[in-house]
C-alpha cells in the first residue's frame, strides 16, 4: 500500500510540474484526479464516508454485501463522477494527443474500478459467505491479493504513462511513419 501511495504522489507532482511548466491544463486536471485517489486511498476516506452514508441512508445488507459496502460503492461512484466532470472535455475539446493521453488515463480509472471496487466487492461477498460457514481464509486471502496486486499493477502502468510518454506512444509513432524501431526514417527513436 505504501508503495502505491508513493506512485500516486509522484504522478501528482509530475503532472502538476508538467502542467505548470508547459501551462497545460489537462495535466493539472489529471493531477487533481490522481490527488483525489491518493488522498482517498491513504486516508481510507471511502471507508469512513461509506460507513457514514450507509448509516444516514439506512442502507441494508443485500447480495452478501453489508450496508457500508454499498456506501463505499456510492463514494467510489461519486469520485468517478468528479473525475469525469473534471476531465471529460479533454476527450472531445482538445488536441488529438491530449485525447489519447486522457483515454489512457480513463483506462487507469477503469482498471482501478475493476480491482478496487469490483474485485473488492467480490472479495467482500466471498468473505461474508465463508465467514458465515466458519472458514474461507484462503479464498479471502486470494481475493485480497488480486485486489491489492491489481491496484499495484494499475498504479505502475499509470506512473509509466506519466513519466515515460515515449514508451507508450512508440506504436503510434511507428504506425504513423510505417517504419521499424531504430530505422533512420524514425527520428524520434534514432
Amino acid at each position: 500500500e505504501d508503495f502505491n501511495y508513493l506512485k500516486w504522489a509522484v504522478m501528482v507532482v509530475a503532472l502538476l510540474w508538467i502542467g505548470l511548466r508547459d501551462r497545460w491544463l489537462p495535466a493539472v486536471l489529471w493531477a487533481i484526479v490522481f490527488a483525489m485517489i491518493l488522498i482517498d486511498d491513504s486516508f481510507q476516506l471511502h471507508e469512513g464516508f461509506g460507513e457514514r452514508i450507509s448509516v444516514e441512508l439506512n442502507l441494508q445488507s443485500a447480495f452478501f454485501l453489508f450496508g457500508n459496502d454499498f456506501g463505499e460503492i456510492l463514494v467510489f461512484l461519486a469520485m468517478g463522477a468528479i473525475a469525469l466532470i473534471l476531465t471529460v472535455v479533454l476527450l472531445f475539446r482538445s488536441s488529438r494527443e491530449t485525447g489519447k493521453i486522457s483515454a489512457r488515463y480513463y483506462g487507469v480509472l477503469l482498471g482501478l474500478g475493476f480491482f478496487g471496487v469490483g474485485i473488492d466487492a467480490i472479495h467482500q461477498v466471498i468473505t461474508h459467505i465463508l465467514e458465515s460457514k466458519g472458514g474461507g481464509t484462503l479464498f479471502s486471502s486470494v481475493f485480497a491479493l488480486l485486489e491489492d496486486g491489481g491496484e499495484m499493477l494499475v498504479a505502475s502502468y499509470a506512473l509509466a504513462l506519466t513519466l515515460a510518454p515515449p514508451a507508450y506512444t512508440i506504436f503510434d509513432r511507428l504506425a504513423r511513419r510505417g517504419s521499424s524501431p531504430g530505422s533512420p526514417a524514425d527520428p524520434d527513436l534514432g
